[in-house]
């Protein structure tokens, strides 16, 4: 699966150093440009300063849970695509509802990240 994700900034807001590590290793080869906010917190400062074309958001956070940074950011960004990261499905009613696109469940799969993150890039 080869796409080039030149000039593309995903942010990926997650406090687990493993789980950041393996994500942005599985973006390596696409060339996006990868950023990383430690929880909601830095995450909403982040997405206020910069431009990111993708949101990797993991829910359970220290200072501000990934749900409420969701809420924040779409009150100033209803356009930029968010895929949540969890331990836990979602069924459709509860995505809309959040205002997240799509959902990783961990552990993480090679194919399903990287057929997410181009279904939205």
């Amino acid at each position: 699966m080869e796409k080039n994700l030149k000039n593309k900034n995903i942010l990926i807001a997650e406090d687990d150093d493993f789980n950041y590590i393996v994500l942005s290793e599985m973006l390596y080869d696409t060339k996006a440009n990868c950023y990383r906010a430690r929880d909601g917190v830095e995450a909403v400062e982040k997405v206020e300063k910069e431009k990111y074309d993708l949101i990797l958001m993991d829910i359970n956070m220290p200072r501000l849970d990934g749900m409420s940074a969701i809420k924040k950011i779409r009150e100033k960004n209803n356009n930029i695509p968010i895929i949540v990261l969890t331990a836990y499905a979602y069924n459709e009613k509860l995505r809309r509802e959040k205002g997240f696109n799509e959902f990783l469940v961990k552990p993480f799969e090679f194919d399903v990240v990287l057929n997410l993150v181009f279904k939205y890039l």
